[in-house]
């Protein structure tokens, strides 16, 4: 889970804090430092006090098999088991540690291989590629612009669930209206309703240009 955590936050920034990862998992600041240093150790991440924690290439590579298996059951409990966005994170959390690699390579082929789960995460594929896309996030999106939402965060439940119950799931059309500066909440408009969006809510949030017509 720190590799997975790391290789997330390090999506957008060259390392990811104590303070972040904390968060993350919600485990306290010495206890994180103390996890770095060992996976430090070990050849998993880079790490320096103060300067965060980076995934070496063999991290890299267990935290994208990870994710892979991670991320095809969620795509099995909801695209086959009915499951909802905001039920299957905790489930693929415990499954991912167990299925082997054969298994997901047969719940691949039973999905016709997908290349994004049902939050619109990139699934990487068993080499560790990863479909490339043109997503940014909501938060850097300027006012007036029409867009898609592409990929909602899953890592914290109560946050999804309150973009679902707005309707913002991938594919979902939305208007930016307004950004209220210092990192302020970012207003959208959903079919005929304004949500406000809270700018680290925003920042999860990935959307793509919405196609000119043709």
């Amino acid at each position: 889970m720190y590799l997975i955590v790391i290789y997330r936050l390090t999506q957008n920034q060259a390392s990811a804090s104590t303070t972040e990862i904390a968060a993350r998992l919600a485990i306290s600041q010495p206890s994180v430092t103390e996890q770095l240093k060992r996976l430090h150790s070990r050849g998993y991440v880079n790490y320096e006090w103060r300067e965060g924690a980076s995934l070496t290439p063999v991290g890299l590579k267990i935290a994208l098999a990870t994710l892979r298996k991670h991320r095809l059951v969620e795509s099995f409990l909801v695209n086959l088991m009915g499951y909802g966005l905001d039920e299957v994170h905790e489930e693929a959390c415990r499954l991912e540690h167990y299925i082997s690699d054969r298994l997901a390579d047969g719940l691949e082929k039973l999905l016709s291989f997908p290349q994004f789960d049902p939050h619109g995460h990139p699934i990487p594929t068993w080499t560790g590629e990863i479909a490339a896309t043109n997503q940014r996030p909501l938060s850097t999106t300027e006012p007036g612009q029409r867009v898609l939402v592409s990929q909602v965060a899953d890592w914290e439940p109560h946050a999804l669930r309150y973009l679902l119950d707005r309707g913002l799931k991938p594919g979902t059309a939305l208007t930016v209206l307004d950004r209220v500066p210092n990192q302020g909440p970012v207003l959208v408009q959903v079919s005929d309703q304004t949500v406000a969006i809270t700018f680290a809510l925003a920042k999860e949030v990935k959307v793509t240009p919405v196609p000119e017509e043709r």
